[in-house]
């Protein structure tokens, strides 16, 4: 395949492990919302199947005011967790937690204004195990 140099400008290539701020700088919250959902289609109490070095990701759109309450428990082992709250005008900043077997994870954000929750569930630590999590989101209405 032959580009000129009009298409080359127009075309990026990403490696597969890219931190959560390469898609803030490219795409809206909406955009991020849309793409990750149907990519990876998980919704809502769920056990996921979480691959030996990939990350499983959820993402839930929150309206402003709303609150999300979600927690992570494991079967065996350990997996790091990723999160961020991401919000067009606000500060987006991905945070981690490292969740381990018989300690479930649990986190309750309330929106400060329409945005995506985006979770990560990442083995990529672990190139010959794969894990298994339960992953529970839940809005809680006042």
């Amino acid at each position: 395949l032959v580009l000129n140099a009009r298409m080359k400008s127009k075309i990026q290539i990403f490696s597969s492990n890219q931190p959560f701020s390469v898609y803030t700088e490219l795409l809206k919250p909406r955009a991020v919302h849309s793409w990750i959902s149907q990519a990876h289609p998980h919704k809502g109490e769920h056990d996921i199947s979480i691959a030996q070095g990939v990350q499983e990701e959820y993402v839930e759109w929150v309206q402003k005011g709303e609150v999300v309450k979600w927690s992570v428990s494991l079967n065996s082992s350990d997996l790091a967790v990723r999160w961020v709250f991401y919000s067009e005008g606000l500060e987006c900043v991905v945070q981690q937690e490292s969740v381990v077997s018989g300690t479930p994870f649990q986190q309750d954000l309330m929106a400060a204004n329409n945005g995506v929750l985006w979770i990560g569930l990442n083995n990529a630590s672990s190139w010959f195990t794969s894990k298994q999590a339960t992953l529970i989101v839940e809005k809680v209405t006042s």
